[in-house]
């Protein structure tokens, strides 16, 4: 009804929150699905049939789409926050590197590790700088199941309105293992809310899932990553050959000593 404008945002909203209320009965497994007519409504204030081309950058990415929806999926308990951070995880990372959003979760009111990274880009992303922010969601799961001796790290990178889901785990002492979950499209205008509505199988198994990411009871073992600084020499390089490909393409009679 919504989508096809017969009902108002507000009635649209109170319907699907009237549902989560219905749902949050005693039994967990029905409290955890309670969540996802509750990520659904997260959305509905942004979605207006407007032709917002000209905003969606990364602000408007953040700020009006993935924050609503990542707030009401992962952060649905009193003591998880999730934000927007520009400081530095005090579990190893690079000085010179941060994430720019994470779960966070608080034991006696005071944050105490880290559950989800996420890697933000606009539309106009490069295959380069998707791959530069996939490696760092890596660096930063890593370091924060070590440190914080987690079963595992949630990780999501948005490009553009696509989500992929991924997860890091340690199964044993000598591997991390990560892993691809689910590409969801975020709807940004009523006319595709229904598409949202194949996904929520997905949506509730990422909740649940987040729920099970707690503090380990054997110790994580620790083992050396790989720089920062490898990926942007490699990324160098890759720019440098790239120019000298164009280089040589444009001057064909050249010679290069």
């Amino acid at each position: 009804l919504y989508h096809e404008n017969n009902i108002s945002n507000l009635e649209a909203r109170h319907s699907l929150i009237g549902l989560a209320m219905k749902m949050s009965g005693a039994e967990r497994a029905t409290i955890l699905a309670s969540m996802d007519p509750l990520a659904v409504e997260s959305l509905f204030p942004t979605l207006k049939d407007l032709d917002v081309r000209s905003l969606v950058e990364s602000e408007l990415l953040a700020a009006s789409y993935v924050h609503p929806l990542i707030q009401a999926l992962l952060c649905y308990d009193d003591d998880k926050v999730a934000r927007c951070s520009n400081l530095i995880p005090d579990n190893g990372t690079d000085v010179n590197h941060r994430p720019d959003y994470e779960v966070t979760v608080f034991e006696q009111c005071q944050p105490s590790y880290r559950t989800c990274y996420r890697e933000l880009k606009g539309e106009k992303f490069s295959d380069t700088s998707s791959i530069m922010g996939f490696y760092r969601l890596g660096i930063f799961a890593k370091l924060e199941i070590v440190a914080s001796n987690l079963t595992g790290v949630l990780c999501f990178q948005a490009l553009g309105s696509l989500i992929t889901f991924y997860t890091m785990v340690h199964p044993c002492s000598s591997m991390f293992t990560f892993v691809e979950l689910v590409t969801i499209n975020m709807p940004r205008t009523k006319n595709n809310i229904m598409s949202l509505m194949g996904f929520l199988d997905e949506l509730h198994k990422i909740a649940v899932y987040h729920r099970t990411l707690v503090k380990s009871l054997a110790p994580n073992a620790e083992h050396p990553t790989l720089s920062f600084e490898f990926m942007q020499g490699a990324k160098k390089k890759h720019c440098q050959l790239r120019e000298s490909l164009l280089w040589d393409q444009s001057h064909p009679n050249s010679v290069t000593l």
